[in-house]
């Protein structure tokens, strides 16, 4: 028996034909950020532009990320204040 506060289980359709037909590693000897632009800009745009192809997604590579760490104490502090 599930537990009571789990949601209601969802019943979908299974498309064999969503999934994807093709899966393309990009290397070389540039840099990340510029193998991502590579990846981004020229493989991702013409292989969307090509007659049959639904969807291209570009996963992994360079992401920027940016990291803020608050000291909770501090920010109360200035909620409160």
């Amino acid at each position: 028996m599930l537990p009571s506060d789990a949601k209601d289980p969802s019943v979908g359709k299974y498309d064999p034909n969503a999934q994807p037909i093709l899966q393309l590693s990009v290397s070389g000897n540039r840099d990340l950020a510029a193998l991502q632009r590579l990846a981004e800009d020229k493989i991702e745009k013409r292989l969307e532009g090509t007659d049959g192809v639904a969807q291209v997604n570009v996963l992994g590579g360079l992401v920027r990320e940016i990291q803020v760490q608050v000291e909770r104490y501090l920010l109360l502090d200035r909620a409160t204040g």
